[in-house]
């Protein structure tokens, strides 16, 4: 900020921003963009920005611009000379070229989750192999961003403000808000306030964050749009019939007087730029050269002009130490651009591309933090190369247009690519690292299987024996109920030679379209060919976890850095930022943008699953030669290893910090004659595990481009060690075992008896006449409770006006407010097993559900398959799962802000501004879901709580009732830019989606801390891994690790190990969270960090800023007086804690606070098994 222009004192000073925003994908793909290819859709290319802009930085000291993508960026400098860099250095020093915001993309602020914000942000400003550096190492000081730009986002949260303020951002700026409450804030002068990230902490302002809201929008004053793409200019020859100087001074003049009616200093912004920007820069910059004088001259004594950035902007207001600011506790959605256009479908848009990115996402944060505990390299070269290119790829898929859904289909489809081809590479070291920590398991092939959501594994359905592994992500053991392998006849044994008994149910898992295989790494490309035929459809898509690759990465890739794996996550890391785009999460992008998006998505998993491998060979110490395979098809129960295979290892990873009893599922094949397999399960002790055998409900068999012999599940209880992995020996048996067929019955009667769902925890009672839900029993708590699926018909509209605005990819506009229900179940059965019991339901050809109770569990979930939608009436149709309890709300519900603090919402009510009487009663009442929506009774002193496995869109329409909207299919267009309406296709067929919904009846005084660990528990689902053998029981009971935790101890309860990951300079970065808020009676928790890992030696520890890339003692920010909060001088430091001494590894966490930590650790190159 030092060399800030300075302004001219007692006038308006005007700062002109020149900018450009460059969007990650949304109607074109991410290298359409920036090579300026297929303009016939959108003139855009960002290499001829950055090239024309530099030369007139060049030529002018005095002018300058604000980069903000650095996903652009990096690749524009991997291209540049060393001579070019060199000069670009210098105006980087000097202030004229300034890093805004600093994430790989302009994320999306409704639909991604904060671990993903944080990554993304993280990883802008971090290094990608072979492009840039740390933005701050390669750049200086002056390198780094303190301004957050979030100018597109349809909607803003507080948690990103609580985000940014904790990176040490000194303020943020965006361009979407109501409009009604725009209108106030202008009124009231309160478009600039100071914004407090979170209630527990609100009179402390190191989590405070100034925001500023833009006046117009990100665009130009009209009238002054100087890009190429415009038809402004400034015509200053006086004998020119076209000479308009003194009309052009007076209307920008005019422009900001009016502009400023609604901030409170002497300064305003003026945002010279707009989507893709200064192809041309020249023209520009001369026309702006042009205002500055001709309205300096002319108007000098009361207005003045001035090239500027936001941070000299920032600087300038700050210093006037007179204006004391208004506050702001709420949020800003939902965000409303006219009474009938609310901004609340793209919760839910393309909702399997959502799932997508989110288990992917944690995929390669557990491929990343699993890496440096057991030794100090990786076993396998390109494992840094791998994770580097899935970080990549999830930088992208955080872009505002992607993970949002708001893309063209062509980019859609290019997003998945990106996120297959990533997860192969980490897939890699993962099976690597796992070999490595199981010591004997050198001989294993690990696989695994991406089909398991519509029940379809190779391996199990295949193999007479294996070994399923399990990797527990969690900080504490668990149980594990995840794994329903598609079956033949096998049965299932734990290591100790123990055979367990078996049903065999399907999880209604997820469907994605399909765009890369990550077995034959085949790409399609989707502008030339149909990616929906059917014999294209099991090479163009690998729906494997987003989120959980993501942290799974991170997870390992900080245990095994070898060669190569850095770069892997790199890669996933950047794809996963662009989808954090407010047209990639979304949903809101082309068609082909969002098959792009799918593309990146796809090259990400690919270059994270080597990762995977290699770490997790690593950790099995002898592992190395096992084949692991990981079956990126079980959310449609599809495994070919399963399927396969007699014998099999099924490795589970657990990424929690806390063990987990995790209900595990394998697709297997049937006997002779269709008949339920036999197997044996044994865990790694060799004790056999009870087992249910349960089909796969027809509508999963069914499912459009399924591809599979799997016709049950095994369904068993995996118990799993602390941010570790356990192996599970699966072999088929000729004889009896502990696994059984469970009970079947089919209610057919309409005047049928009720009957029941229980266990030791719950029971739902089921009306036997209508087939739904009556009433639901916890304890002592009885409630009224019904289940039921419903849709919305879209609003079909031309958008020539508010009221005739359709229904689409951004907007939500259903065509009256009571949804219509497709009937009574048209099929009933009931399931009981050993493990769990379950309720198959059917709609018709187009929505079924289960509804499941497992062992002990208190929650019920809710298991939908939706789709093909049917169109043939001409309609959209949107679809919700609705939950209704005999509950006083008194108008109030509540949810999460990106999955971490809960918000209190009040219906047709808004707490910054008046809502008015013309607004649409559904849209206007849905908000976005991350994690959580649920209901209380003050009186009754009870609490009704769903948990979701992905965004979502969701509210309270009536007092006692709680709907989430789990898939769109609408044929109009909204007219926000897609020019495409939301019908996703798939195998020639309307798009599949499955998912679940965890429903939890508590009593208040319980708290929030049983939700909240079953959140962490969705979140962060365990990884499976396949891998046939030829092993017997003893050989495997024998192998020197076949159960291993990378934690000497769970985590406290409460506290979650949010990152850890390899650094700069050989240190890893750690991340740990207090996840339970104040008001949910949060206490303080102290932990030693040296204590926390076993084989890690920490010999120093520095507390950081939340982003990782500074030093906390150091970090300073400009401070903003309040009502509640003085300012005695321009900067404050961000707060410190006592313990942050670098020999000090104690540490206390605060309730809902995040610290990050660089840890220093002594060499330790052995695998200690």
């Amino acid at each position: 900020m030092q060399g800030c222009p300075t302004p001219k004192p007692g006038v308006l000073n005007v700062h002109l921003v020149s900018h450009s925003h460059d969007d990650l994908g949304w109607l074109k793909t991410v290298d359409q963009y920036y090579y300026g290819a297929n303009n016939t859709i959108q003139r855009a290319g960002v290499q001829y920005i950055l090239d024309s802009v530099m030369e007139e930085l060049f030529r002018d000291p005095v002018k300058r611009f604000i980069q903000v993508e650095t996903g652009f960026f990096a690749m524009w400098w991997a291209e540049q000379s060393e001579e070019m860099k060199e000069k670009v250095r210098v105006l980087i020093e000097e202030g004229r070229l300034e890093f805004i915001g600093g994430g790989w993309s302009m994320n999306d602020e409704a639909t991604a989750h904060y671990s993903s914000i944080i990554d993304n942000v993280a990883w802008g400003m971090r290094r990608a192999p072979n492009r840039l550096r740390y933005l701050a190492e390669e750049f200086g000081t002056c390198g780094r961003p303190r301004v957050a730009w979030q100018i597109d986002p349809f909607g803003h949260s507080r948690e990103q403000a609580a985000i940014f303020a904790g990176m040490g951002f000194d303020g943020l700026f965006f361009g979407r808000l109501d409009y009604r409450d725009k209108e106030q804030r202008v009124a009231n002068k309160t478009m600039e306030i100071v914004w407090h990230g979170t209630e527990d902490f609100v009179n402390d302002p190191t989590r405070d964050l100034f925001t500023g809201v833009l006046f117009n929008h990100y665009s130009p004053p009209p009238g002054f749009c100087f890009d190429i793409l415009c038809d402004d200019v400034i015509i200053d020859n006086p004998r020119s019939p076209g000479y308009n100087v003194p009309s052009k001074v007076d209307e920008f003049v005019t422009w900001a007087e009016k502009a400023s009616a609604g901030f409170r200093t002497k300064h305003v912004m003026a945002t010279m730029g707009n989507d893709f920007n200064y192809q041309d820069a020249h023209v520009w910059y001369k026309n702006l050269d042009k205002l500055i004088k001709y309205v300096n001259e002319q108007r000098g004594d009361t207005v003045h002009l001035l090239y500027s950035t936001p941070s000299c902007y920032l600087k300038s207001i700050q210093e006037d130490s007179s204006v004391q600011w208004p506050e702001k506790m709420d949020d800003f959605f939902p965000y409303a651009s006219d009474n009938n256009s609310y901004w609340t479908g793209y919760f839910s848009s393309r909702p399997t591309f959502k799932r997508f990115i989110r288990t992917s996402d944690l995929f390669l944060q557990v491929v990343a933090s699993m890496g440096k505990q057991l030794g100090s390299a990786f076993p396998s070269p390109g494992s840094e190369e791998n994770l580097s290119q899935m970080r990549e790829v999830m930088g992208v898929n955080m872009h505002h247009d992607a993970v949002t859904g708001t893309a063209k289909q062509h980019v859609t489809d290019d997003y998945y690519r990106l996120i297959s081809l990533g997860l192969d590479a980490t897939w890699t070291v993962v099976r690597d690292a796992l070999k490595s920590m199981m010591g004997g398991g050198g001989t294993l092939e690990m696989s695994h299987c991406p089909f398991l959501n519509i029940s379809s594994c190779e391996v199990s359905e295949n193999e007479n024996t294996l070994i399923l592994t399990l990797y527990n992500p969690l900080g504490r053991p668990r149980m594990s109920k995840r794994e329903r392998h598609p079956s033949r006849h096998l049965c299932e044994m734990t290591p100790s030679g123990h055979v367990l008994p078996s049903d065999g149910l399907t999880p209604f898992p997820y469907v994605y379209p399909a765009l890369t295989h990550p077995p034959s790494r085949c790409i399609l490309d989707v502008a030339r060919i149909d990616p929906f035929r059917p014999d294209q459809a099991r090479e163009s898509w690998v729906p494997g976890t987003i989120m959980e690759m993501d942290h799974f990465g991170k997870q390992l890739g900080s245990a095994f850095p070898s060669p190569g794996s850095e770069e892997n996550l790199s890669q996933m890391r950047e794809v996963m930022g662009v989808n954090m785009h407010h047209d990639a999460v979304t949903g809101t992008a082309k068609q082909h943008v969002t098959d792009d998006y799918y593309r990146l998505i796809s090259l990400g998993l690919d270059a994270t699953w080597t990762v995977v491998r290699d770490a997790l060979k690593s950790m099995m110490g002898g592992g190395g030669t096992l084949e692991m395979s990981h079956c990126p098809f079980l959310n449609i129960s599809s495994c070919e290893v399963s399927e396969n295979e007699n014998t099999l290892i099924l490795t589970l990873y657990n990424p929690l910090g806390r063990p987990r009893s995790h209900p595990a599922r394998v697709p297997v094949p049937p006997a002779g004659g269709g008949d339920a397999p036999v197997y044996h399960v044994y865990d790694h002790t060799g004790a056999e595990l009870t087992v249910d055998v349960m089909p796969i409900p027809g509508p999963v068999l069914t499912v459009p481009g399924r591809s599979s012999s799997a016709k049950f599940e095994l369904v068993f209880l995996a118990s799993l060690p602390p941010m570790g992995f356990a192996n599970f020996y699966i072999t088929r048996a000729g004889s009896k075992s502990k696994s059984g067929v469970v009970r079947k019955t089919e209610i057919l009667d309409d005047d049928a008896a009720d009957f029941t769902l229980s266990n030791s925890e719950v029971s739902v009672t089921f009306n036997g006449e209508t087939r739904m839900t009556k009433g639901m029993k916890r304890r002592d708590t009885r409630r009224g409770f019904t289940q039921e699926l419903l849709y919305y018909n879209s609003m079909e509209g031309n958008n020539s006006e508010a009221q005739f605005r359709a229904s689409g990819a951004y907007i939500l506009r259903p065509n009256g407010t009571d949804p219509v229900s497709p009937g009574k179940a048209s099929r009933t059965i009931v399931y009981r097993g050993d493990v769990v019991e379950e309720v198959h339901q059917e709609y018709g050809s187009w929505l079924s559900q289960v509804v499941r109770l497992y062992g002990s569990s208190p929650w019920l979930e809710v298991k939908w398959l939706v789709g093909p939608i049917p169109f043939q009436d001409g309609v959209g149709k949107e679809v919700i799962n609705r939950m209704c309890l005999d509950m006083a709300t008194g108008g109030k519900f509540h949810t999460d802000s990106n999955g971490r603090e809960s918000l209190t919402r009040t219906r047709d009510t808004r707490e910054s501004f008046t809502l008015g009487e013309e607004f649409e009663p559904v849209a206007g009442n849905y908000y976005p879901i991350n994690s959580r929506l649920f209901l209380r009774d003050e009186a009754q002193g009870t609490q009704f709580t769903v948990l979701t496995d992905r965004a979502q869109g969701g509210g309270s329409i009536h007092d006692g009732e709680l709907e989430l909207m789990i898939h769109r299919r609408c044929l109009y267009d909204d007219a926000f830019g897609v020019e495409e309406a939301l019908n996703e296709t798939a195998h020639g067929e309307g798009l599949v989606a499955s998912g679940s919904h965890y429903a939890l009846l508590s009593e208040l005084s319980e708290g929030m801390g049983v939700i909240k660990e079953e959140e962490k528990r969705i979140f962060y689902e365990p990884l499976p891994i396949f891998s046939p053998t030829t092993m017997t029981l003893q050989d495997f009971t024998s192998a020197p690790m076949n159960q291993r935790s990378l934690l000497k101890t769970a985590l406290p309860e409460g506290i979650n190990l949010l990152t850890l990951e390899n650094w700069r300079g050989g240190s890893l970065l750690l991340r740990l969270e207090h996840f339970v808020e104040r008001k949910e009676n949060g206490q303080p928790v102290t932990l030693d960090i040296k204590d926390l890992f076993v084989d890690l030696d920490v010999v120093s520890v520095e507390e950081v800023t939340l982003d990782g890339n500074k030093p906390l003692d150091s970090t300073k920010r400009l401070c903003w007086k309040t009502a509640h909060q003085p300012c005695s001088g321009a900067e404050e430091k961000l707060e410190t804690n006592p313990d942050t001494e670098r020999l000090n590894t104690v540490v206390t966490l605060e309730p809902m606070t995040i610290r990050s930590f660089l840890l220093e650790t002594a060499a330790s190159n052995a695998i200690k098994p």
